[in-house]
């Protein structure tokens, strides 16, 4: 079992926050930081995966790529 995530930011390393970046932003550190301060000021879950699923398509994100399931994961554990 995970333990819960206080914020998202904090629990991403800096290896992972520039796989995020540059294979979920296409490069752009500034849209990173504010889907990432999108995420973690969602209301409850519902909410963050509303928002989650928004960037997935708006990036055209691969549901199959590792970055994925990783910053799922991490918005997942922010709302147990």
């Amino acid at each position: 079992m995970h333990m819960p995530l206080a914020d998202i930011r904090a629990a991403i390393g800096i290896n992972e926050k520039f796989l995020f970046i540059n294979e979920l932003f296409s490069g752009s550190l500034q849209e990173y930081n504010q889907a990432i301060q999108s995420l973690n000021q969602a209301r409850d879950e519902e909410d963050a995966m509303t928002a989650f699923e928004d960037y997935a398509g708006r990036y055209k994100w691969n549901p199959r790529l590792p970055a994925v399931s990783k910053l799922k994961e991490l918005v997942k554990r922010r709302f147990l």
